[in-house]
């Protein structure tokens, strides 16, 4: 981002180098958030093994940000971004929401926030190939994973020797 006046825009972020913080950033079958605690069914997986393709697939992302006291109380743009083995964006995947953390009792006001958020996604694949789940606050990416996506078929094959 830019200011054409003065060149690149002097953030609180840019000048303390705080940022959040992606702590969890997990791959699960459902995911919930109850009394400042992520509930994760399923999670860790790097693998879908699908029947045939195209094929429809729900699955949740557990999330655990560390915000800066600096940054609480501002809204923040949160984006989920589903990319290919290419890098673009599959499908026309992202999700995007506007967060904003209050700080909550009993925390000093130079502690960071802890925020969690259970993200419930589909899609659709349509090959088997690789994806990557980039997660970005404010366009800056802080965390990701992927999963590699194959026919039962595909799943026991072993590289020739």
């Amino acid at each position: 981002m830019e200011d054409n006046a003065t060149g690149p825009l002097t953030t609180v972020r840019s000048l303390t180098g705080q940022r959040v913080r992606a702590e969890a950033f997990i791959l699960c079958d459902g995911v919930q958030v109850h009394d400042g605690k992520l509930f994760i069914l399923g999670g860790g997986w790097d693998r879908l093994l699908v029947r045939a393709f195209p094929v429809e697939q729900t699955f949740a992302l557990a999330i655990k940000l560390s915000v800066p006291a600096s940054e609480a109380y501002r809204p923040m743009a949160m984006t989920l971004e589903v990319r290919d083995e290419e890098g673009t964006i599959a499908d026309g995947q992202v999700h995007s929401s506007m967060i904003e953390v209050s700080r909550p009792l009993g925390y000093a006001p130079h502690e960071d926030v802890p925020c969690f958020f259970p993200l419930h996604v589909g899609l659709v694949v349509r090959r088997p190939e690789r994806l990557t789940f980039v997660l970005l606050i404010d366009g800056e990416p802080i965390a990701r994973t992927s999963i590699r996506v194959v026919a039962h078929g595909d799943a026991g094959q072993r590289p020739p020797k």
